[in-house]
């Protein structure tokens, strides 16, 4: 649709012609014609040396971090070093929890625990 007054939408049918970075849309009963280019960025530096032969700045050596340690409530994964939670039993990486950090129940609350002694229950004597 093209609007030639402000009134009224007129239908019309363009063609489209690419000549480099130009494209021209005309309409077919030669009522109007738009051309649209393409605009070429530059390419700027955000930084300015003071003369064109300076050299570039040496970069600065970066210590490596140090490996995160776990706390209190965390392990420390041997396979892949990730810092996981203790009620996490299997690291992302399939390595199971070393085990001198797994807990038994028992171990957590030896209070609750019921030790079941043997009852010994007399034997009866055999009938004659």
């Amino acid at each position: 649709m093209m609007k030639l007054d402000s009134a009224t939408m007129t239908p019309a049918l363009f063609r489209c012609e690419l000549t480099g970075d130009t494209m021209t849309l005309s309409a077919v009963d030669g009522s109007a014609s738009f051309s649209f280019v393409k605009v070429k960025e530059e390419k700027r530096s955000l930084f300015k040396s003071k003369s064109s032969d300076a050299a570039p700045a040496k970069a600065k050596e970066v210590e490596p971090e140090p490996e995160p340690e776990p706390g209190e409530h965390e392990w420390k994964c041997p396979e892949c070093g990730k810092i996981n939670q203790n009620y996490v039993g299997t690291c992302g990486c399939g390595a199971a929890k070393p085990n001198d950090k797994l807990f038994s129940w028992a171990e957590v609350h030896p209070e609750l625990v019921v030790k079941e002694e043997p009852v010994e229950e007399p034997i009866p004597e055999p009938e004659e």
